[in-house]
């Protein structure tokens, strides 16, 4: 009896270490394909994504956002009867 959990335990063990290797390469761009069997098209990946930046910045406006514009009171000027050195 003690054999057979033995060989029990050690299929289980070498089950559970081939599907964590499994889903180690599931999870890789491609689907877990070689380097070399991945198509190499960056340079156009890359042209769309720095168009599509420098348009966003255009669309920025010049001057800087303020988040707290509503939050604060406007200064006042003092009044007649107020003394502005206290």
């Amino acid at each position: 009896m003690r054999i057979f959990f033995a060989i029990l335990a050690l299929a289980l063990a070498l089950a559970l270490t081939a599907a964590v290797a499994q889903a180690q390469n599931a999870g890789m761009p491609g689907g877990g394909k070689r380097p070399h069997q991945i198509p190499y098209k960056e340079p156009l990946r890359v042209k769309a994504d720095d168009k599509a930046y420098q348009s966003a910045l255009k669309g920025l406006p010049d001057k800087p956002y303020d988040p707290w514009l509503g939050a604060r009171a406007e200064p006042q000027a003092p009044g007649p009867g107020t003394n502005p050195k206290r």
